[in-house]
């Protein structure tokens, strides 16, 4: 079989423990036009072995061994190595639904074969930050053509490379691999430097893949570790993803989404760090958006988006009775605008029909629960002569 629809690509890195469980789920996929290019990234555990078993039982898995390089550089010799019209990924630690690559080329043929399929995923174990959940939380739409939309909108263009399968050309034609000196992040770039080149792509709500969110040892886990070191690296990711806008004809409009991106991707995180460790990541970012001439792309920013902005440059500030001065200045001014709101009209509507009209006896009760019997007779007594007197 000389070409196929599917390459499934599975960086294997000391993931002995849990990669019998991930093999089985592809092992007992009952589509046939698909191989598994399993890369043993340098193993020191039983991984090797392990994939070598699954490779003699079924002859879908080709097992390819190299010197450790880290992901980035195992993907991108499978990449060279698949003969799939379709390229998608796996991590070895985590599985796939029972047929899922029967439902992926049902919907491939269903859309006529676009160039990119996005499918959602359920995490395991329980437990996950809201924004995870939220990210693999695909919706059924099709784009017929390329929108910034789908990198910086849709739930699952992003930052999740395992819910993605891509037309291989896409790849190959422009020749595109993986940055492997980002130690973080490089799959965020490697989308972006893809995805624009897609003329056609299908989102779908099915969910086909579970993906191990918390496992000792692993890339995220150790980097959660070290978050000083996890922001620097996210600040370098951003300096590379505003290196590939350039590329692009509609590159104003990319940079600008990748300034609004790059603030809600970073302001939460500086703002939990110690007085200096804050200084220093932000001046960093700062001087990132500085490179890239940010201020032409600050109009009509919404006030969320402003306010986060005008934070993370406060935070930026080397001088820091400077910064105290202006962080005052700031705090002030921010009070006296919430005010301003409190008082307007709008707002007291709003208010006002959030607010349930309760009848007298449901008055009573809660004011009887909150106050008891005594309390409560005295409350309706202050009332009783304040209308009486006023």
């Amino acid at each position: 079989m000389s070409n196929i629809k599917i390459s499934v690509i599975i960086p294997v890195y000391n993931t002995a423990t849990f990669l019998p469980k991930c093999l089985d789920s592809l092992h007992s996929q009952k589509y046939e036009d698909v191989e598994y290019i399993l890369v043993n990234d340098g193993s020191t555990d039983n991984s090797l072995h392990v994939c070598e078993v699954y490779a003699q039982k079924d002859e879908r898995f080709v097992v390819i061994s190299k010197e450790n390089g880290g992901p980035s550089s195992a993907r991108n010799l499978a990449i060279s190595k698949a003969r799939g019209e379709y390229i998608t990924f796996v991590d070895s630690d985590d599985y796939i639904e029972e047929n899922a690559y029967e439902t992926i080329a049902d919907l491939l043929e269903k859309h006529e074969d676009p160039d990119m399929l996005v499918f959602g995923a359920e995490l395991t174990p329980f437990g996950a930050p809201d924004y995870m959940y939220r990210m693999t939380n695909t919706r059924d739409i099709v784009y017929e053509k390329f929108e910034p939309a789908i990198l910086f909108d849709e739930v699952g263009a992003r930052p999740f490379l395992w819910l993605q399968v891509i037309r291989r050309s896409l790849i190959v034609d422009h020749n595109i691999k993986m940055d492997e000196s980002i130690r973080l992040g490089e799959d965020q770039v490697f989308q972006m430097e893809v995805i624009p080149f897609a003329q056609k792509v299908v989102f779908t709500s099915h969910k086909l893949y579970y993906y191990r969110w918390r496992r000792v040892g692993s890339i995220m886990s150790e980097t959660s570790e070290k978050k000083i070191m996890k922001l620097r690296l996210h600040v370098d990711l951003v300096d590379k993803v505003f290196n590939v806008m350039e590329k692009w004809d509609r590159d104003d409009e990319m940079k600008k989404k990748t300034l609004i991106w790059s603030i809600f991707f970073l302001w939460g995180d500086i703002l939990y760090l110690m007085e200096d460790e804050q200084n220093d990541i932000a001046l960093a970012l700062v001087k990132v958006w500085e490179k890239h001439s940010y201020q032409k792309y600050t109009e009509d920013f919404d006030i969320w988006c402003q306010v986060r902005l005008n934070h993370i440059l406060l935070m930026a500030e080397p001088d820091r009775d400077k910064r105290i001065e202006l962080f005052t200045a700031a705090n002030a001014d921010l009070k006296k605008k919430i005010d301003e709101i409190y008082q307007t009209e709008e707002y007291k509507e709003i208010l006002a029909s959030r607010v349930p009209k309760l009848t007298f006896w449901q008055r009573a009760k809660r004011c009887l629960k909150v106050n008891g019997i005594f309390g409560t007779i005295k409350k309706i007594l202050k009332k009783t002569y304040q209308k009486l007197f006023k």
